[in-house]
């Protein structure tokens, strides 16, 4: 345990100094997260309000039905909606900041700018993921509205293992060049190739930053709550609050972008079995162990 946190933590540093060469790099997660929460909520908030203004007099059994029930079609093609452009957003970002992170690896410069330039020129293919990524995303959340409780279990196993699939989706896309569909197949031919280890490497890297996010707990949110208690006062813990609340996000952020950079390092190394130069060799052959 000890051995796999420790090397976690070095693949956490190494992920960082990537990004710490550049760290305008780091304006593609902040801008996509923003995007994300503005587009979750534009559609989410008008569904709400139309839920709450339809809502059916106590005891029908119309009332327990779940929100895309009660919209019914229109709340099917909403939720597909709201997938897709959250997938297109996130996607286009993820392949902005990637298309730089494979420049570093070569000895490249490569900014912001020249991030989006790529990332533009790869709008079908993306707006293709999106789509397929939506639809699966649809059917599963739709099913699961209408099964029971053993049958729900079932499709959020298969909605990991969706997930598990499609991880090296958008490197495949950016370096091989194809379509959303042989882009899934490749995916999960590289994830066999590497027995799964980039989703524990990636596992691990999580841990660390929830490690962090409970030490920005523990470090601002509670002695400004104590502080506050024992002084009688409100302000001190909210100025704590806001201020961990900025903590947390700037630490998703940053997290956010960590993982891309390490997904794109776990793909060259699987690809051409050469550790990218910014990461340590031993450390990243022990993560990322190569099937033979």
């Amino acid at each position: 345990m000890a051995g796999k946190l420790t090397r976690s933590w070095s693949l956490t540093k190494q992920s960082w100094a990537v990004l710490a060469e550049d760290k305008r790099l780091l304006l593609f997660p902040v801008v996509s997260g923003a995007l994300t929460i503005l587009v979750c909520a534009s559609f989410l908030v008008p569904a709400v309000m139309l839920n709450m203004h339809d809502k059916a007099p106590a005891g029908e059994v119309h009332g327990h039905q779940t929100l895309i029930q009660k919209l019914g079609i229109p709340g099917l093609l909403g939720t597909f909606a709201c997938y897709f452009v959250v997938n297109f957003v996130t996607v286009y970002f993820n392949v902005a900041l990637m298309a730089c992170v494979f420049k570093r690896f070569d000895g490249q410069k490569a900014g912001p700018m020249e991030g989006i330039a790529f990332a533009n020129t790869k709008l079908a293919k993306i707006a293709g993921w999106a789509a397929l990524n939506a639809t699966v995303g649809t059917v599963i959340q739709a099913l699961k509205e209408r099964v029971g409780f053993l049958a729900r279990l079932v499709l959020g196993g298969a909605g990991l293992a969706w997930q598990i699939a499609t991880f090296f989706v958008v490197p495949v896309m950016i370096v091989e060049n194809v379509g959303p569909i042989d882009a899934v197949k490749r995916s999960t031919s590289v994830l066999q190739k590497t027995w799964g280890e980039s989703l524990v490497s990636q596992t691990g890297v999580s841990f660390v930053l929830f490690l962090l996010a409970l030490a920005i707990g523990g470090l601002i949110l509670l002695p400004c709550i104590a502080l506050g208690i024992a002084l009688g006062t409100w302000i001190i813990p909210a100025v704590g609050i806001a201020v961990g609340i900025i903590a947390w996000l700037a630490l998703i952020a940053v997290g956010s972008a960590m993982k891309t950079v390490l997904v794109a390092a776990c793909y060259r190394f699987a690809q051409t079995g050469v550790c990218p130069g910014m990461f340590d060799a031993a450390v990243v052959e022990g993560a990322f162990a190569v099937k033979s």
